[in-house]
């Protein structure tokens, strides 16, 4: 590899890249990721998480690199210098296909497209694509890397290392998005967790990554730390209320011809995201501050402007109602509390009528009332029962060579018990307390039908 060089980082202190990786760093699609906030508009409620994708992605890079220079270590064999760049070039590109206002986008063009994993998808597509990114690192390094990111030929230690439970990615976000929030929710051991690392499964077979035994409190308090970020950060009543204004008013902008349809709206070949070089032109002229200065710009009236202006005036959607569905036995039987559940029976259709007939109860304008249904689970995972698979949800131990799972280790996580917490959330303008009870007894009655 070439010389590294570095740069600052309040997270990791010093990060090194080789030349050719800073080659990439400074090409357009990779400097775009300046532009996209990593957590959209959380700084309405955390004023500090104003950080981007690109220091991110930088992070991202960066802990990928500790870790396989500790793999290699153990298991030189599996980890040969081309092996080693493949996964640090997919860990430095793996998010340089997020849409404006990064995750909070995703739904837009998933929706459009009828496709999932777009986003990942405009990843590959860059990396097997654009000019300047092959001619920094490399024809044949950019098209192994999207191999990796898109998960070509299965699970394997290296696509753990870029997207797993345990991957290079969470070891950035959390400890990142905590500093930045001023938070300490995030924090975890990273030096443990990397040291206690290892190679598991057979090299002929399938390999995948696991942790010694011993390292099982630095696990539990990484995953304890992504449980208590979502609940504190990421699922935020506030930062919900954003991340729902952002994602309507995307959706109106595009319908309203204020944002350009053929931007979010991925093209599919046999149901699966292909994104084609007319749209990854147009895909990446889209910026949070791109966005947000069309929609201000639009006309008097339109939705996606009345949206706009509230979001960059704080005017948000509050928390109003709270159903707590898990203790509505009395209310709902069982059939009516699993079709709320399931996601194929309640779908968005369905839930945007039940939000215009509580609109229309309480005289607001339809945009301004919306429902969230959150779903709180233990932050652990059931164990597979006979599967002889090795879950890419699960997280793993080797305890004397054996494969253990983390509920077979831990003293708090054990194997799910009791079910879990369900609420459903109407977020509206702010409403007197008449009109809120209003809705709250038209909800209860809609959701009993």
């Amino acid at each position: 590899m070439s010389e590294p060089a570095g740069v600052r980082d309040p997270v990791h202190d010093w990060i090194e890249l080789a030349e050719p990786e800073w080659r990439a760093v400074d090409t357009p699609v990779y400097q775009r990721l300046r532009r996209i906030h990593q957590l959209a508009m959380t700084y309405l409620v955390y004023p500090g998480t104003t950080h981007t994708r690109f220091e991110h992605s930088l992070g991202v890079r960066h802990v990928a690199g500790r870790i396989v220079r500790h793999l290699a270590e153990k298991s030189p064999d599996l980890f040969p210098e081309e092996q080693q760049r493949v996964v640090l070039h997919a860990a430095l590109l793996h998010d340089i296909g997020h849409g404006p206002f990064s995750h909070v986008s995703e739904q837009v063009l998933e929706d459009l497209s009828g496709a999932e994993d777009v986003h990942e998808k405009i990843s590959v597509a860059l990396a097997r694509r654009d000019g300047p990114m092959r001619q920094a690192l490399g024809d044949a390094e950019c098209d192994a890397a999207a191999d990796l990111i898109e998960g070509v030929g299965g699970r394997s230690v290296y696509r753990d290392i870029v997207s797993g439970e345990t991957d290079a990615d969470k070891l950035d976000y959390l400890p990142r998005d905590s500093y930045f929030a001023g938070v300490e929710y995030g924090k975890c051991d990273l030096t443990r967790l990397i040291d206690t690392m290892v190679v598991m499964g057979d090299p002929a077979a399938q390999t995948y990554l696991g942790f010694k035994s011993n390292g099982v409190f630095a696990v539990e308090g990484l995953v304890l730390a992504r449980h208590h970020m979502f609940r504190q950060v990421y699922a935020h009543k506030t930062r919900v209320a954003t991340d729902i204004m952002i994602t309507r008013a995307l959706r109106a902008a595009i319908d309203e011809g204020v944002l350009p349809r053929d931007a979010y709206q991925v093209p599919i070949t046999d149901g699966e995201a292909t994104p084609t070089d007319e749209f990854l032109e147009r895909f990446l002229q889209q910026t949070d501050a791109s966005v947000l200065e069309a929609m201000l710009n639009a006309a008097d009236g339109l939705v996606s402007r009345d949206l706009a202006g509230r979001l960059v005036t704080r005017r948000l959607l509050r928390q109003t109602v709270s159903i707590p569905l898990h203790r509505a036995g009395e209310r709902l039987d069982r059939r009516k509390l699993a079709a709320i559940l399931d996601p194929a029976e309640f779908t968005r259709e369905k839930t945007t009528e039940v939000e215009q007939e509580v609109a229309a109860a309480i005289d607001e304008p339809p945009h301004l009332v919306a429902l969230y249904l959150e779903k709180r689970r233990n932050p652990t995972f059931r164990l597979p029962g006979t599967s002889a698979q090795i879950d890419e949800k699960q997280i793993v131990l080797q305890r004397n060579g054996n494969t253990v799972y983390l509920e077979d280790e831990s003293e708090i996580f054990q194997p799910m018990k009791g079910e879990d917490q369900s609420y459903l959330f109407l977020y509206a303008s702010q409403l007197d307390d008449d009109r809120a009870n209003r809705a709250r007894d038209l909800l209860w009655e809609i959701l009993a039908r």
